[in-house]
């Protein structure tokens, strides 16, 4: 529960308040028979107090004035009181009878309902009240605002020292009839003792901290009576002490002992140095991370190491191993292939090596075949998409495109499209020379040696020349002619209109021109 100060408090449990109240019960009871005892006692001293009251009729008005605020006061302390328990009704009910006799006996009702021991000294109270108002009229006055303060005094005034009004008794019995917890005030544990004249009920609030006998108090605690001993309840959110200190403590590193050795020894969480091993989970054997031998990509020099006691999984989000590494083996294994720089790495299963020859490697492979079924005639293939194979200069223009011919120990030699886009054949074992290849639709080559064959045909449609260079022709066998012959060209000094020659039956006629021969 939440008490007037705001502070949060915690009520005894219904055993504790049970037994409480049956503690009160019976000691209001044994009060209401002292406060009977009293109230005899105090009728003899209201009956001193009548007789001295008529020797002065001032003192005696005082004394009426008195009795009646008294017996006023000691009816409302009796209303209080019945409201309590039954056993208190019969205390109020004696307190009333004590306050008609005298307004110090309205005091020793009001104790009773307390305790036996305020009951006897509120009697005591009435007793010297009455006495003093046979010695003068001031003291019936004095008795008579006393008795006024022990009928009405608020909750937690005192009267005298240790000593409270009927109100208040009542209202004390009332709360703790009903097992209430009564709220003392602030409580300094720093003094170093508790709470004087302690009741049932009583709780205070722990305003500085402090130890009596042996149990510590910190601020914001409550301190409970349960009517033998204190209890301490605890209510504080916050530790005890820090770093041996209380309050509202700031802590810094230099405050806990060895924490800045040990922080220092942790590596961070940016950018972490470690200067050893590093081991890493595993289910079997160990794993870490370790420095290389120096800086360098070797498998002898290399900055860092991953050490596997076996082999490394890499698994996706789903922990579904998509790919394995076995350190023994150093080989890697994973489900969706290879890839470098974004490009498929060819394996085993996307190509086979037997069916490609190897770029830069010499191959002795006999029969090798590079076969298309695509080119048409040649004179339809407008690129290379469709050949077998192409020779080509790679981009470069100024550069031939070429293939070699080699006869292993014997002779080599280039042949393919030079510089000036023309078909040739040399380098090598030719030495320095390109000859052009001679081919239809070649004009203009030239023949540094002899040409032979079973037939030269040389045509023009300016005629047909041979040229000996000044050593003649020699022409060895039969010479056929078909046509008209010109004229024969020997040195510059050869026939000109060369004649011809007729052999038949008739007159050749007009086809026959002067110096030619008509043999029949």
């Amino acid at each position: 529960m939440e008490d007037g100060t705001g502070a949060i408090v915690t009520l005894p449990t219904f055993p504790a308040l049970q037994k409480t109240v049956t503690s009160l019960t019976d000691n209001l009871t044994g009060a209401a028979a002292q406060a009977q005892a009293s109230s005899s006692q105090a009728s003899a001293f209201a009956s001193a107090s009548l007789k001295s009251a008529t020797d002065s009729d001032t003192a005696r008005a005082a004394s009426v004035v008195a009795k009646d605020a008294a017996a006023a006061s000691a009816v409302t302390a009796g209303t209080s009181a019945s409201n309590a328990t039954s056993k208190a009704t019969d205390a109020a009910t004696s307190a009333t009878t004590a306050t008609t006799k005298a307004a110090a006996a309205d005091a020793s009702a009001v104790a009773a309902a307390g305790s036996a021991t305020t009951s006897r000294n509120n009697s005591d109270n009435a007793g010297f009240s009455a006495a003093s108002a046979l010695s003068s009229k001031g003291a019936a006055e004095t008795a008579q605002g006393l008795a006024l303060q022990y009928a009405n005094a608020p909750v937690n005034v005192q009267v005298s020292p240790g000593n409270f009004s009927a109100f208040h008794w009542a209202e004390q019995a009332r709360l703790t009839a009903i097992g209430a917890l009564i709220y003392r005030g602030k409580w300094s544990a720093a003094s170093g003792a508790m709470p004087d004249s302690p009741k049932v009920g009583d709780f205070y609030i722990v305003s500085a901290a402090g130890t009596v006998s042996t149990v510590k108090y910190g601020v914001g605690d409550m301190l409970v009576y349960d009517g033998d001993s204190w209890d301490r309840i605890d209510n504080q959110t916050v530790v005890t002490t820090v770093a041996g200190r209380t309050g509202n403590v700031v802590i810094g590193i230099s405050d806990l002992a060895g924490l800045q050795g040990t922080l220092d020894a942790k590596a961070p969480l940016a950018s972490p140095a470690f200067s050893g091993l590093v081991d890493m989970p595993s289910a079997t054997g160990r794993c870490f991370f370790a420095s290389g031998a120096g800086d360098g990509a070797s498998y002898a020099t290399h900055n860092s190491r991953v050490h596997l006691h076996w082999g490394l999984g890499l698994a996706d989000y789903t922990d579904t191993v998509r790919g394995v590494y076995d350190a023994r083996t150093g080989t890697w294994d994973t489900l969706g292939g290879y890839k470098v720089n974004g490009k498929a790495v060819w394996h085993a299963g996307n190509f086979d090596p037997g069916s490609y020859l190897p770029v830069g490697v010499r191959t002795s492979k006999d029969g090798t075949v590079l076969a298309s079924g695509s080119p048409p005639n040649i004179s339809g293939i407008v690129n290379n998409n469709a050949t077998a194979l192409c020779i080509a200069n790679n981009n470069n223009q100024y550069a031939a495109a070429v293939m070699s011919f080699l006869r292993d120990g014997q002779y080599g030699a280039h042949f393919g499209i030079d510089t000036d886009n023309q078909w040739k054949v040399g380098g090598w074992s030719m030495g320095a020379n390109a000859y052009r290849v001679i081919h239809e639709g070649v004009t203009n080559w030239n023949c540094a040696g002899q040409v032979a064959g079973n037939s030269l045909t040389t045509q023009s449609n300016g005629g047909a020349y041979i040229n000996g260079n000044g050593s003649g022709l020699q022409h060895n066998g039969n010479a056929y002619f078909a046509g008209q012959m010109n004229r024969l060209w020997a040195n510059s000094a050869g026939w000109v209109g060369m004649p011809r020659i007729f052999v038949q039956g008739s007159d050749p006629g007009g086809a026959a021109q002067d110096g030619d021969l008509w043999i029949w």
